[in-house]
């Protein structure tokens, strides 16, 4: 194994029982937790290293969700492994299901797996027919502020023959996007599987830039030219980290040098002020 794993998820292994606890370990990992391949569809394995302290919170056909520990964390996380159904119909509870499971609280909260559901039609390349993206899953992200967290390498997770589709990917929620902002998803390359594995790292270790933060000013709205420099600097890359940053470089600059900086124009009012009272009083002797 290329990387260095605290956890890892497999879906629709196609072999389940003590089998499925015995592949785990051979991969290095010490516990192991698995929802059962009913014949040789779907299925959930879990498996996890001394690293970590993992919670099962809860079991559902197309999902694990489970609480995960470390020293490195400053709070728990959640995390959601979901393999969904193929079958349109049966896969239509997951979302109410998937949302039963987001905190209301500041817990960071991640779903990644296989969802065997469309977000876009340019999830799909080849084929007869065009890609059909879910209006469930769609609605499902908008309604609950959830994030496609993105990714680093091919655009397309499955493959057969010349069809090509993006069916996994990582979603969170606001708070796992503010504390983790550094997180990045990776599609290595997929080896004797029609999937590409999802990899997920964190980067605790990274060590943000100290620099002053920056502030949003409500002023800027007001602006004439606001909305329109928006729309020119925003570029959603696939890094919601790297695309942010982007954005609030061009408003730092359009702040200096269009809209001028806060600082700089009361500086200029308080002088002109100034100068206003020294001659009111010079009138009044």
């Amino acid at each position: 194994m290329d990387f260095r794993l605290d956890i890892i998820g497999l879906l629709e292994p196609k072999v389940s029982g003590r089998k499925a606890d015995d592949i785990i370990a051979k991969l290095g990992f010490q516990h192991s937790h698995h929802i059962e391949a009913k014949g040789f569809s779907g299925g959930i394995w879990v498996g996890w290293k001394d690293t970590i302290q993992l919670e099962i919170i809860q079991n559902h056909p197309q999902f694990t969700l489970v609480k995960i520990r470390s020293g490195g964390l400053i709070h728990s996380i959640l995390t959601v492994i979901v393999y969904g159904n193929p079958n349109p119909i049966k896969r239509k509870n997951l979302w109410e299901a998937l949302k039963a499971t987001i905190p209301s609280d500041n817990t960071p909260w991640m779903a990644l797996g296989d969802f065997n559901a469309l977000l876009s039609e340019k999830d799909k390349k080849g084929g007869s027919s065009i890609g059909k993206k879910c209006p469930y899953f769609g609605e499902f992200l908008e309604s609950n502020n959830l994030q496609d967290l993105g990714f680093q390498g091919p655009s397309f997770t499955w493959q057969r023959g010349g069809v090509f589709e993006r069916l996994d990917r990582v979603i969170g929620n606001e708070v796992w996007c503010q504390s983790f902002p550094q997180c990045s998803i990776t599609h290595p390359t997929r080896i004797k599987s029609d999937y590409m594995p999802l990899l997920v790292n964190i980067n605790l270790e990274f060590n943000l830039p100290r620099e002053r933060p920056f502030r949003f000013l409500a002023g800027w709205a007001q602006h004439q030219d606001f909305s329109n420099t928006v729309q020119r600097s925003w570029s959603y890359n696939g890094d919601m980290y790297n695309s942010l940053n982007q954005l609030t470089e061009s408003l730092n600059f359009w702040n200096k040098n269009v809209y001028r900086h806060i600082g700089v124009r009361k500086q200029k009012l308080m002088k002109a002020l100034s100068a206003v009272k020294m001659k009111l009083e010079t009138r009044i002797r």
